[in-house]
């Protein structure tokens, strides 16, 4: 046992029991190895090793033990019977029902001078038990940083053989070390000084936080308890402290409250429907000075996949979808990813106008849904080799099409892979050579930086007449996928088909794409939709997208007239966003010899019941499309019905009535079974 000796006047008797208890306490502290360095005469490691901190096992009374040395650490005693005090279980003050404490000297090193401490609490319940034994660790090593970083300023400002600018400087590089902070460059006194400023204004500015909380906690017992603590020690992390300087302490107080109350809603809905997407909002009206006001958007989202993404920029597009002329406020954007089954968010946005109450309330309505279209999902890449029999096979069958000596060059473009970053397609190119034919790789000489191609493979596939050889060429083709993002973040490969085909013409000139007849037909026809149309807002144009291609048999998308086709999306337009109580729905229009129908359900099943009571009618292909769309939360199935007899139209809108009534009868029955009996 390493024998100690005590550094004050006190002189202890041999029997005497707290000096006894003391000298245990601190052998019982260190570790074998560390006491068989220190009866070595090595006190090095002991001494880096410090402030060290041990605690009993958490009950209804606990010790926590703490050693450090003496040394320019005076007030640590104060300071740390403090901090356990308030953190341990934030929001409440623990009581301290035995101290025992000593300044001491190991008596092989009789110069070194340490302070030894045991600390006895009283835990109020099990309850307090569950916190403390969560927080006990991180609060230890909070509190150890603060030690270190007073110990080294005092320790740097006690020497007298450097300046007050060197003293300043070495501070600062200690308080780096120990906190593991980048060094900052050529930071002024003034920028030190205005941080500092911040920072005090900040700080009692979250001790009037944690008042309002507190009387929140007292007046509504049954929806606060003492965790809205917790979560106010770690928002004080979140909270830049420039962003807790400028806003007023109720405000703040108010957004942590109600994160605290989402929070509890949001898990509580996860546990009832764990696969069902969840999504509170709460817009705030704040100001970012006395002139600029702003609104706050606070909101908890839940994660039903590990691969989706969501940050500052996703809830951005958010809210500029509901407000397009909105900027964030710097500063003001905060996250918390702790829970594995939710997310919550902060960000206060601002415009040069004021807010009036119809963006706000718009802004309510509709960001719930502009979130869900903004959630990500990171997509796995595939590994799939690619088939060179097909690659071989198409390339015979477009040498095939060159039959005349002026036949243009015939193309096959075919998607392959995309990474984080890039699309990727292969090219398959057959054409003939002529005297004054250029060489392809003369030809892509020049690549544009956001498309490269890639030359893999050029061979001689036979010759036309036996005179003019036929050169068949395998490229591949990378291009950046950035600028063909949707709306919901998923990649528009058709846009991505059509910037490499126009590039390709701009490169080898003209050409027939082989694959791409019945794409240029259908970007021709919605086209003209657009243009018949007219401006519409990104919403509709997503959802016209969606509606178009939707669009089944696909012959339909091209030969349907285009007037037809923009009276049928009108029609789906006019469909609530939101349910209206009713079990399901059913639209109707009609002009000319055209015929539109649209039913929606908030369960997809009833298209089932839609789909075997129509083919009963038996209606040609050619004279019935039909569309099929997910509009959260409702599902719709469209009919677009071209007839010269009416009696035919009749006929279809009573099989969707008698559909409809029939899935619901059926719905009833599944969830009503004893009435149903009845």
């Amino acid at each position: 046992m390493l024998k100690i000796i005590p550094s004050s006047s006190y002189c202890p008797a041999k029997d005497d029991l707290f000096f006894q208890s003391v000298q245990k306490n601190v052998n019982e502290v260190l570790s074998e190895d560390v006491k068989n360095e220190i009866e070595k005469g090595k006190i090095q490691g002991f001494l880096k090793s410090l402030p060290i901190f041990r605690h009993s096992e958490v009950q209804a009374s606990f010790w926590i033990t703490f050693l450090c040395q003496a040394e320019y650490t005076q007030g640590v005693g104060r300071y740390v019977n403090d901090a356990l005090c308030r953190w341990l279980v934030p929001g409440k003050n623990l009581a301290i029902t035995g101290i025992t404490s000593l300044h001491f000297s190991f008596q092989n090193f009789p110069h070194h001078r340490f302070y030894f401490k045991n600390v006895l609490f009283e835990v109020g319940g099990k309850e307090d038990i569950e916190i403390i034994q969560r927080n006990i660790l991180p609060l230890f090593e909070e509190i150890r940083l603060n030690i270190l970083a007073v110990y080294h300023a005092r320790y740097i400002a006690s020497l007298r053989s450097i300046s007050t600018d060197q003293k300043s400087r070495l501070i600062q590089e200690n308080l780096n070390k120990i906190l593991n902070l980048p060094r900052e460059a050529d930071c002024s006194l003034y920028d030190q000084m205005h941080n500092f400023v911040m920072k005090v204004i900040g700080d009692q500015k979250m001790g009037q936080v944690k008042k309002t909380i507190a009387q929140l906690v007292q007046s509504r017992p049954k929806s606060f308890d003492r965790e809205v603590f917790y979560e106010m020690t770690h928002f004080t992390v979140l909270f830049k402290d420039q962003f807790a300087s400028r806003r007023d302490p109720r405000y703040i107080g108010r957004v942590i409250a109600l994160y605290y109350l989402f929070k509890k809603s949001i898990l509580d809905s996860i546990r009832k429907e764990p696969n069902e997407r969840h999504i509170i909002v709460k817009i705030f009206k704040t100001a970012v000075n006395k002139t600029q006001q702003a609104l706050g958007v606070l909101l908890a989202v839940n994660i039903l996949r590990e691969t989706e993404r969501f940050d500052r920029r996703f809830l951005l597009d958010a809210i500029r979808a509901c407000l397009p002329d909105v900027q964030d406020v710097k500063d003001s954007y905060i996250s918390d990813w702790r829970e594995k089954k939710a997310s919550f968010f902060y960000l206060e946005v601002t415009k040069e106008s004021s807010f009036k109450a119809q963006e706000i309330q718009k802004l309510r309505a509709q960001l719930p849904t502009e979130v869900k279209k903004q959630v990500e999902s990171d997509v796995h890449p595939i590994f799939l080799p690619r088939n060179e029999e097909d690659v071989a096979r198409n390339l015979i069958l477009l040498s095939q099409q060159l039959k005349y000596s002026r036949d243009l060059p015939q193309v096959s473009i075919h998607y392959e892979k995309q990474t984080e970053s890039e699309l990727f397609f292969s090219v398959l190119l057959t054409r003939l050579l002529h005297p004054q034919t250029k060489g392809l790789r003369t030809l892509f000489v020049r690549r544009q930086k956001t498309i490269k191609f890639f030359i893999e493979e050029m061979r001689e596939i036979g010759k036309l007449k036996k005179r003019i050889p036929k050169e068949a060429a395998i490229l591949r083709v990378s291009i950046d996928k950035t600028p063909f993002f949707r709306p919901d973040y998923s990649v528009d490969l058709l846009r991505a088909r059509q910037k490499i085909a126009y590039e390709l013409s701009r490169i080898i000139g003209e050409y027939r794409d082989f694959n791409g007849g019945m794409i240029l037909k259908q970007e021709e026809s919605l086209l003209a939709l657009r243009k018949h149309l007219g401006p519409i807002s990104p919403a509709a144009e997503s959802l016209l997208e969606e509606f178009f291609y939707s669009l089944r048999p696909g012959i339909m998308q091209t030969a349907l007239p285009t007037e037809a086709l923009k009276a049928h999306f009108q029609l789906l337009q006019t469909l609530p966003t939101h349910p209206t109580g009713e079990a399901y729905q059913i639209l109707e229009d009609q002009m000319e010899k055209f015929f539109f129908f649209f039913a929606t359900a908030s369960d997809p099943a009833f298209k089932d019941h839609l789909d075997i009571e129509i083919e009963k009618l038996k209606i040609p292909s050619y004279e019935l499309a039909t569309c099929s769309l997910e509009l959260p939360p409702l599902f719709v199935k469209g009919y677009l019905l071209r007839s010269e007899k009416q009696e035919l139209a009749i006929s279809l809108k009573k099989a969707i009535e008698f559909a409809m009534k029939n899935w619901n009868d059926t719905l009833y029955c599944t969830l009503n079974p004893a009435e149903a009996i009845q």
